[in-house]
């Protein structure tokens, strides 16, 4: 593998993207839970710890029925997959599709409650 500009700009910028994201958890929490709280859902890119523990931003991963994964290669500089998609470890794994965000069409119509981003 070679250098890659984008990915070098990604990794060192991430501490300074990372810092914006607040520690605890958002005021709106309450008003977003019913709309996920045991229901499918699928998230582009992921898992993301804002949504993982209790004490991040939105903690939902624990709260939704299933969650399923939409990310553009196996392997990324942030995650390497596979075919579950292990968002928590109270939940049953979800399925993870291979496909950039922008194309879903491999995904049925209608299928989620949700979409997490």
């Amino acid at each position: 593998m070679g250098y890659s500009p984008v990915k070098h700009t990604l990794v060192r910028y991430f501490p300074r993207i990372f810092a914006l994201i607040p520690r605890k958890r958002l005021a709106m929490f309450p008003l977003a839970l019913p709309l996920l709280e045991n229901k499918a859902g699928l998230e582009i890119g992921g898992p993301s710890p804002l949504f993982r523990r209790w004490n991040q931003p939105l903690p939902i991963y624990d709260r939704v029925g299933t969650l399923d994964n939409c990310d553009f290669a196996w392997d990324t500089t942030w995650a390497s997959h596979s075919g579950d998609y292990l968002y928590s470890p109270r939940k049953k794994p979800g399925k993870t599709f291979f496909s950039e965000g922008f194309d879903l069409s491999e995904i049925a119509q209608s299928s989620y409650d949700f979409v997490l981003s």
